[in-house]
């Protein structure tokens, strides 16, 4: 019997730590912590005890002779369950003279000492039991030591769960993504499929109905005309719609060219387009503008949707205003467009981006439901994300990010 010193001990728990935090499944750490338990107490064998509800299960062993390795025993029939249960140590000197004891179960073994060390957490599952053929007693030194060691495989164990548990995740993430992407290149097939399906019948209600205008018109009385009016009206809404599903698909399909781009220069230049197009009363505040890393056609349609929808939902204010900004964190480059116009409830600032989705009724803002659609589809595809913050009335605020160079 001849016990290792401190500083010994202590190596061998440093070299089990080193190793265990490297392991990468259970046998690795019960093989790794039944080694050096034995290495520390000099005892003959040591097992690796799992508790499974009413019962001990003998997971691993290190020893000179085999004893229980993959057994399942009930957990009152044996020392090992009373510690675990208990959580607590348990030193026996002999195991022959020791009530606790069903001698029976270890006659037919080398065992006549033993000690039980379960893990010392508050979720502990499990135990080390150590075996000597000859009566021993183990001192405070070496409890300590093996105390130290069973904490060692808790964390290891809860290492590797929580390791098994990121890799799961991951695999159900790109399991996730996979089926979006695959999702959303039917859709972008059907958009584009439909939009050009749907071009030649509404071609021929436009020419027909422009006939009807310009060669019946003396003929046709008001409700005619009137009549005539709401399906010319309804075509070309329909041909804006068209266009727009195909802007959509196009997204998906396009190739990003990212280029350094002057963003003041890029925001004034949309600013400029916009008021040449449309006449609205808006004041248009540019702040701070730092450079994106970008497709330039891509940003330029955010921009361009993004301040037409600020200069539509404030168009109803006595003096709509709007302010453009940026800011950084640690990864992105954050852009914001910010309104004092309707604003919305944001109890449905989740249907925003969807396409076809609209806060307001027709009768108060035009629209067909599009536009963010489209800009969240081109910021996703940069990389970056699109959120926005706004009150009934008060107006809104359109955020969205983009990756920072490197």
């Amino acid at each position: 019997m001849n016990n290792l010193s401190t500083p010994s001990g202590t190596t061998l728990l440093l070299q089990a730590t080193q190793t265990l935090l490297q392991a990468r499944d259970n046998d690795r750490v019960m093989a790794t912590i039944l080694s050096v338990a034995r290495k520390i107490t000099s005892a003959q064998g040591a097992v690796f005890i799992v508790y499974e509800g009413e019962q001990c299960f003998f997971a691993d062993e290190d020893a000179t002779q085999p004893l229980w390795k993959d057994l399942y025993f009930p957990i009152h029939q044996r020392i090992e369950g009373l510690a675990l249960q208990n959580k607590q140590t348990l030193c026996v000197e002999d195991i022959y003279t020791d009530d606790r004891i069903e001698p029976e179960i270890y006659r037919s073994t080398f065992i006549k000492s033993l000690t039980v060390v379960p893990f010392d957490r508050a979720s502990s599952t499990g135990a080390i039991g150590i075996y000597w053929p000859y009566i021993h007693r183990s001192s405070d030194e070496e409890i300590a030591l093996l105390q130290s060691l069973a904490g060692i495989a808790t964390a290891a164990l809860e290492n590797i769960h929580i390791l098994r548990q990121q890799e799961q995740t991951e695999i159900q993430l790109d399991h996730l993504k996979k089926e979006y992407d695959s999702l959303n290149k039917e859709f972008e097939s059907f958009s584009y499929s439909m939009s050009h399906d749907l071009r030649a019948p509404l071609r021929a209600i436009v020419g027909f109905s422009r006939m009807l205008d310009e060669d019946y018109r003396d003929v046709l009385n008001t409700e005619g005309s009137r009549i005539l009016g709401v399906v010319q009206r309804n075509a070309y809404k329909m041909e804006n719609l068209i266009d727009e599903l195909l802007k959509l698909s196009r997204v998906g399909r396009k190739e990003i060219i990212k280029i350094v781009i002057d963003t003041p220069r890029l925001v004034q230049s949309t600013i400029n387009e916009i008021n040449n197009s449309v006449s609205h009363k808006s004041t248009i505040q540019i702040g701070a503008l730092l450079p994106s890393f970008a497709d330039y056609a891509l940003l330029s349609q955010v921009w361009t949707n993004l301040l037409l929808n600020a200069i539509k939902f404030s168009s109803k204010k006595e003096s709509p205003f709007i302010e453009v900004g940026s800011y950084t964190t640690e990864t992105h480059i954050v852009y914001f467009i910010k309104d004092n116009g309707a604003g919305f409830d944001m109890a449905y600032a989740d249907k925003l981006f969807g396409v076809f989705q609209r806060l307001h009724k027709p009768t108060e803002f035009e629209g067909i439901g599009i536009g963010l659609a489209l800009v969240q589809r081109i910021i996703s595809k940069h990389g970056g994300s699109i959120w926005a913050e706004a009150s009934v009335n008060e107006g809104a605020t359109f955020y969205f990010s983009l990756p920072a160079q490197n």
